[in-house]
């Protein structure tokens, strides 16, 4: 089943003296539990297309549908619940909250959505990504590939149908990309969260199912990565 579908999707960026299409007759489709891997080079689309696909920025023409919904005709109040239901982000810019510790930026989520804890899932992903240890710990006390798999852990946490991720390890070295890569390939695998993931890096691509190739706003190349 296709949990996520994306059709004909245009976006232009305009100017005082130009407008630049970033996006061009744009369209792929996730199935439910799938892994898939958007890569590309800086400028190539793939940032503005997991924005458009979070609901954080409008398109010119298409559609975005997520379990059949079009979420690109959703008011301002189903954005803002679908972003806080539906979907898990790890952006780069979407930092932890300096003054709360780690299990409190982790629940975040739980507690906008006013959900109840499902104490075991925390467990899972606290040992899953090793930091049960931290617990108590603030995000500034944390090495960065720390705060990237507590930033994992807060996206997961909430149990979401689409896990958007836009670069997640580009701030880590070689080693702590493979680490972060291993753990988060061992979570798909355990909890079968569609995941969309946004990279320029080919190694970390070769973590997902399959990859899809963006040039200047248009798909050249997909292919299956097992």
């Amino acid at each position: 089943m296709k949990l996520l579908e994306v059709k004909n999707v245009h976006k232009c960026y305009a100017n005082t003296r130009r407008v630049s299409e970033v996006l061009h007759d744009l369209s792929f489709a996730a199935e439910e539990g799938s892994f898939t891997a958007i890569m590309g080079k800086s400028g190539s689309g793939k940032s503005t297309l997991l924005n458009c696909i979070a609901s954080l920025l409008p398109i010119d023409s298409g559609s975005i549908l997520v379990k059949g919904q079009d979420i690109t005709a959703f008011s301002r109040k189903q954005r803002e619940v679908y972003r806080r239901e539906d979907i898990g982000i790890v952006f780069q810019d979407f930092a932890l909250l300096p003054f709360h510790c780690v299990l409190e930026n982790i629940l975040l989520p739980l507690h906008l959505a006013k959900k109840a804890v499902d104490q075991a899932h925390v467990e899972m992903l606290l040992q899953a990504l090793d930091i049960a240890q931290l617990t108590t710990a603030l995000p500034q006390e944390l090495s960065g590939g720390e705060q990237q798999r507590v930033a994992i852990a807060r996206a997961f946490v909430h149990q979401p149908k689409l896990l958007l991720m836009d670069e997640p390890t580009g701030n880590l070295d070689s080693e702590n990309t493979h680490i972060l890569m291993e753990m988060l390939k061992e979570l798909h695998e355990k909890q079968k969260t569609t995941i969309l993931l946004v990279t320029h890096d080919r190694d970390v691509a070769a973590y997902a199912e399959r990859t899809l190739l963006l040039q200047d706003g248009k798909f050249i190349e997909k292919c299956d990565n097992h």
